[in-house]
């Protein structure tokens, strides 16, 4: 935890001295997220970022993510952890990660906004996650480290019409996200999963 507030003081530092290269932006996308612990099956994902950018090929994205997942067991215990009911219980994950990334923009020649701009986002933060059970009802709440590596796709809109830019990008992103979250009683659930997204970066 020491760690992680470490690396959020530093990273606050370099957003406050970094002169500004590019215009911020606000990104939202949704799509579907899988949890291993769920016999890899896929929920819908959501996530609300802030793009800051420090220079023209590089970011840092504070970001906010949202995961719901119902789920009815096929054999034994949730996550095979002893987390939760029976395996025909019903049950419902509610993730929520904050994650403090990196980004890098690809060159795409010299064009200043290319039409189709590939970027590489990898981050780490918290994450806290609710799983309630229906049959025997139980509600266990799980905290832990969490990590995404993501490959993205931006397309400017402006650019595709015109050819002048605009402020509207639609995004297109895969990628990982993991983390081995906790109970209160010590049971470790592997959180993680792949994570399929789209939506709209704006820029301000």
């Amino acid at each position: 935890m020491k760690k992680l507030h470490l690396i959020s003081v530093l990273a606050l530092s370099s957003i406050i001295s970094a002169p500004t290269f590019a215009a911020n932006s606000l990104e939202g996308k949704a799509g579907i997220g899988m949890i291993q612990a769920a016999d890899s099956k896929v929920g819908f994902d959501a996530g609300l970022a802030y793009v800051i950018r420090l220079e023209r090929f590089f970011a840092i994205v504070p970001e906010a993510n949202f995961n719901w997942l119902s789920y009815t067991g096929a054999g034994g215990t949730f996550g095979g952890g002893g987390v939760g009911g029976t395996a025909t219980a019903s049950q419902n994950f509610y993730t929520l990660p904050l994650l403090l990334n990196g980004r890098f923009y690809v060159p795409m020649g010299s064009d200043e906004t290319p039409i189709v701009q590939p970027y590489v986002t990898a981050g780490a933060g918290y994450g806290w996650s609710s799983y309630v059970s229906s049959n025997p009802t139980a509600t266990e709440k799980l905290t832990g480290f969490m990590y995404q590596a993501v490959l993205g796709l931006q397309l400017n809109l402006g650019m595709v019409s015109d050819g002048s830019a605009s402020s509207t990008n639609v995004i297109l992103e895969v990628g990982y996200r993991g983390g081995q979250l906790s109970t209160p009683g010590s049971v470790n659930v592997n959180m993680g999963g792949l994570t399929v997204r789209a939506g709209v970066n704006y820029s301000l």
